[in-house]
């Protein structure tokens, strides 16, 4: 058997050969788009080579549930903390994931031969193209993002070999790695959201929700008495526990694979039931790949699989890919509008959105103001200064009117030291699983940045007036707009303006360095 080094120049040749085949004979190739062309043909031609691999090996119906139950235990041990996501957890998780994205039109029997067992899920040829395709899309996106030429693709030797033409963006990279889940601020959405999500979608879709989510929810815990107290078993009987689910024992049949088909069968017509399955015709392994956002074709989104077994379509999920699904509607999805659209048209799941979003975006306002309070002088929420209605005040482009207002500020802060006035936009965004959902962060922030800069220059024109708000006088400091956000955004490397993570903003409004947080 090869090792991944050797898989991997087998299918770098292969790619080579590919593209060479399509058309690309010169020896090298630099501009942006000929790059960005030259690689989503190569992830098009890895996406092939790994469903050919799925095709011609796994072909017995129980390779498929040993998938989906190794991946449902897996991802519960690492959102537990019982295991670390190192970097080949990552990939076997992915491999997992992208199996299951095409699981629906394989021909599944129950006869086949077997690949895999309970105990042994070892995939090196596809543990390779995962990685490949992983490594590709992180290329695709950095090409997007980055204005200048940055990557080079080599056709000189036996493979094709893409690199960097300017290596600070590799520290930059680098450093994004190390730095994300250190930049996270506290997570504003809470359980009580879940529940009450539940509830909405129960009370509008009745016994398909009902049955569902009572399958999700499973038996009662069982406590461990042998890792309690007698004080915290006092406590847990009473309700007064503050952490009673640490003595609760794993739960393993959430993990167990389970047929799906009789229930599926009776509501197939259902709203609510069918935006949740992963049909044959939903496979695109591509579009998994490149559009990570796009809920059509994802088992995050779509946790209920379709399968064809000898001719039969059946339906199977474990009631941990419920969760996970339900757990990134309800935190992730519900408060900026993303569910599914046939559930958003009802009116009692849009007042929950229109609730949530309001309720984190005001929360996530209180810890900015909570972060500055005893190191700058800011105020919040500004729709007046001396008399002036913000929200009525026009926006002018060189003396021609834009149909636009000022509107409302979120944070003035000013640094005296610096003598720099800051114009701050606060953003909560969704969080991030994939580098390449940053294609979604460049397109919002575009648009975010023309009301920012109505702000910003407006507060420009202005520091006369601006000066009667802070008591001092600010007509010689400088005016800088910038995004304060919850997380850390790839994009912020690629972007003119400040998008500063909230734990990495008082050391900005300190330094009015741009990228300070990934420095520090």
């Amino acid at each position: 058997m090869m090792d991944k080094y050797e898989y991997q120049y087998m299918y770098l040749q292969g790619l080579k050969k590919n593209l060479q085949a399509r058309g690309y004979i010169a020896s090298k190739y630099f501009r942006k788009d000929e790059i960005d062309n030259i690689i989503v043909d190569s992830l098009k031609y890895f996406c092939k080579e790994f469903e050919k691999w799925v095709i011609n090996n796994i072909k017995n119906f129980n390779d498929i549930l040993n998938v989906i139950g190794c991946y449902s235990g897996l991802k519960s041990d690492v959102d537990s903390k019982r295991m670390i996501l190192e970097e080949e957890l990552t990939d076997f998780l992915h491999t997992c994931r992208y199996i299951l994205a095409i699981s629906p039109f394989l021909k599944l029997d129950y006869t086949a031969a077997r690949y895999t067992s309970a105990t042994n899920m070892f995939f090196p040829e596809l543990l390779t193209l995962t990685y490949l395709i992983q490594l590709y899309n992180q290329y695709r996106c950095i090409n997007s993002l980055c204005p200048q030429d940055i990557i080079v693709a080599d056709f000189t030797s036996s493979y094709l070999s893409l690199d960097y033409s300017d290596s600070s963006y590799m520290d930059l990279l680098s450093q994004s790695k190390l730095k994300g889940q250190e930049l996270l601020a506290t997570n504003l959405v809470d359980y009580d959201l879940g529940l009450r999500f539940g509830e909405t979608l129960k009370a509008t879709f009745g016994k398909a929700a009902e049955s569902l989510l009572a399958f999700m929810q499973g038996p009662d815990p069982i406590y461990d008495l042998n890792q309690m107290s007698f004080s915290d078993f006092i406590a847990i009987t009473n309700g007064t526990h503050p952490n009673p689910t640490k003595f609760i024992q794993d739960d393993e049949t959430q993990y167990i694979p389970f047929d799906m088909s009789k229930g599926v069968l009776r509501y197939l017509n259902d709203p609510f039931i069918t935006q949740l399955i992963l049909f044959e015709k939903d496979t695109d392994l591509l579009s998994v790949i490149i559009n990570p956002m796009k809920q059509e074709h994802r088992t995050r989104f779509k946790p209920i699989i379709e399968l064809n077994c000898n001719g039969k379509k059946v339906y199977y999920t474990t009631r941990y890919l419920i969760f996970e699904t339900f757990s990134e509607l309800a935190s992730n999805q519900l408060p900026f509008h993303g569910l599914p659209e046939p559930w958003k048209k009802h009116k009692a799941i849009k007042k929950l959105a229109d609730e949530a979003h309001k309720k984190v975006s005001d929360e996530f306002e209180d810890l900015i103001a909570s972060n500055l309070e005893g190191h700058y002088t800011f105020f919040r929420n500004i729709t007046f200064i001396d008399n002036v209605d913000l929200c009525k005040t026009e926006v002018c482009d060189n003396g021609i009117k834009t149909g636009r207002n000022v509107g409302e500020i979120d944070f003035l802060i000013v640094n005296h030291n610096i003598k720099t006035l800051y114009v701050a936009d606060a953003k909560y965004i969704k969080s991030k699983y994939y580098l390449s959902t940053f294609y979604s962060d460049k397109s919002k922030f575009d648009k975010y940045l023309v009301k920012l800069l109505d702000k910003s220059n407006w507060i420009s024109a202005n520091l006369n007036i601006a000066s009667k708000l802070f008591k001092c006088d600010l007509s010689n400091y400088t005016v800088q707009p910038l995004f304060v956000t919850d997380s850390y955004l790839f994009y912020s490397i690629f972007f003119d303006y400040p998008i500063i993570p909230l734990k990495g903003l008082l050391l900005y409004v300190e330094s009015n360095d741009k990228l300070c947080f990934l420095r520090s």
